[in-house]
């Protein structure tokens, strides 16, 4: 019976253990280390963009990770009340993913999978169907290309960097070492 309980108690923690640590980081994009995950215009509202962005340290490109329930909640630096939010809750290859004021739902919950052992590599599943993840468009490098939801097909638009905003120096050793760039 102590044996069955200490089994069940190391199951349910490992269960809920954290993949990347609460705090506050810059979300790189695999697809080229110098964009990151950006709020449209640093604008704080319900249904507010959020695409990709040429690193500029600004607090739209900060963002703040808390775990919760066996994943993350994404929330802004610029106002904790808001985060990264699945579109009305929908699940389809390119629905859109924005800002909304936090409401506790499945649409703001992200179950990280980590994909490299060297690095903190992750893809970023759907608490709605994890078969679906944050995706960038078209894996396209530019200033405000779109992020959005697309079903798991394991490219580099799908693969995220996590860096926390005090360790992050833009210079070219730390990028090239980071991304092969």
């Amino acid at each position: 019976m102590l044996l069955s309980s200490v089994v069940m108690l190391f199951v349910g923690f490992t269960a809920f253990a954290q993949v990347i640590p609460d705090g506050l980081y810059y979300i790189f994009s695999e697809v080229n280390g110098n964009y990151v995950i950006d709020d449209n215009g640093s604008n704080v509202y319900n249904g507010n963009n959020i695409h990709i962005w040429k690193l500029n340290k600004t607090k739209a490109q900060q963002w703040k990770v808390e775990n919760r329930n066996g994943g993350i909640v994404i929330r802004s630096a610029i106002n904790n009340n808001f985060v990264i939010d699945d579109n009305g809750s929908n699940v389809y290859n390119g629905n859109n993913i924005h800002l909304w004021e936090y409401n506790g739902t499945k649409a703001q919950l992200w179950y990280p999978q980590k994909v490299s052992s060297n690095r903190e590599l992750f893809v970023l599943r759907s608490a709605l169907n994890r078969n679906f993840v944050i995706d960038l468009n078209g894996s396209n490098a530019s200033d405000g290309n779109n992020i959005h939801l697309w079903e798991y097909n394991g490219t580099k638009a799908q693969q995220w960097v996590f860096l926390r905003v005090g360790e992050v120096e833009v210079n070219d050793i730390i990028f090239e070492t980071l991304f092969g760039l």
